[in-house]
């Protein structure tokens, strides 16, 4: 899940500083005048979000229109095929990143935020039993089909055996403690199993050049990681951090486009995303670029059982 949508501001009395997820610091800096909830911990110099939306701001962001708002839109009558390689080609690449260091056992793997389940797609090309969880998840089975995908997020789910695999994709950015999040993934994993953690990197060339402008600063994203501020998360959830290495994801003109065109941060880029979606041709639109390295990906290990 990726919302790109700025929501509404909170309103009623101010609420409490949003204590720092890796050292529990209160005193924190503002980034940028222009995002004064975009601040950095005062200690350790994480950046996130304070305060945090409202459990009814971030509702209003992930209603059940919220795929289609970048181009996703599949049903059993429909199913949009550029979309299903690009999502699949960017899983595939995040998870390779994790297969060295797997075990040679059945390989059950878990993606939570899967959305539209198309990482499953990827993962069974790879020899995987997987499942999805996802809080926007259909009712109805037909509508992924070749996907199992399941409503439901972390805190509900109870799985019927441990899996070898558990993957957060563009989803650590928005829980609301990450902390608690990756411990509760790690509870359903085997004994030396693996999670696989992608997210967007505060720290890159990118964020550094685009500053205020930076399109992960939005709403629904609460926290704005880097490699090292993650694997500090990954520790204190109590998991052996094996490595990080860039993200290399595929993306297409429409799905770039569809982000930054209601992005309320960079208003050039988001009237140039539009004409593209207004006039360029849809081969053009769809056609999937070379993979680009966007954030970072974090393999971490669930020690063995005591």
């Amino acid at each position: 899940m990726d919302p790109r949508s700025e929501g509404a501001t909170s309103h009623g009395p101010a609420a409490p500083p949003t204590p720092c997820p890796v050292c529990g610091g209160t005193r924190v800096r503002v980034c940028f005048p222009a995002l004064p909830w975009v601040v950095s911990c005062a200690v350790c110099g994480l950046r996130f979000a304070s305060p945090q939306p409202s459990d009814a701001e971030l509702g209003a962001i992930y209603d059940e229109h919220y795929y289609e708002q970048f181009g996703f839109v599949e049903s059993p009558e429909v199913s949009d095929a550029a979309l299903a390689r690009t999502k699949k080609a960017t899983y595939g690449s995040l998870l390779d990143v994790a297969l060295p260091v797997l075990e040679a056992r059945g390989h059950r793997l878990l993606d939570v935020g899967c959305g539209l389940g198309f990482s499953l797609l990827a993962a069974q090309e790879r020899g995987f039993v997987a499942l999805g969880i996802d809080p926007l998840a259909p009712e109805d089975p037909a509508a992924r089909p070749g996907r199992t995908v399941r409503r439901g997020d972390l805190e509900t789910f109870v799985p019927d055996s441990p899996f070898d695999v558990v993957s957060l994709i563009d989803v650590i950015e928005h829980v609301r403690d990450p902390v608690a999040a990756l411990r509760q993934a790690a509870s359903h994993l085997a004994p030396g199993g693996v999670l696989v953690v992608a997210t967007n990197d505060s720290s890159s060339l990118g964020a550094r050049t685009l500053g205020a402008r930076w399109t992960h600063y939005h709403r629904a994203h609460l926290w704005f990681f880097t490699p090292d501020s993650l694997a500090d998360v990954a520790r204190q959830a109590g998991l052996e951090v094996l490595r990080t290495a860039p993200a290399r994801r595929t993306y297409n003109l429409e799905y770039i486009a569809s982000i930054l065109a209601r992005g309320t941060n960079f208003e050039a880029a988001a009237r140039l995303a539009r004409l593209a979606l207004d006039v360029a041709p849809e081969p053009v639109l769809r056609a999937p670029w070379p993979r680009v390295s966007e954030g970072f990906v974090l393999v971490a290990r669930r020690g063995p059982a005591p």
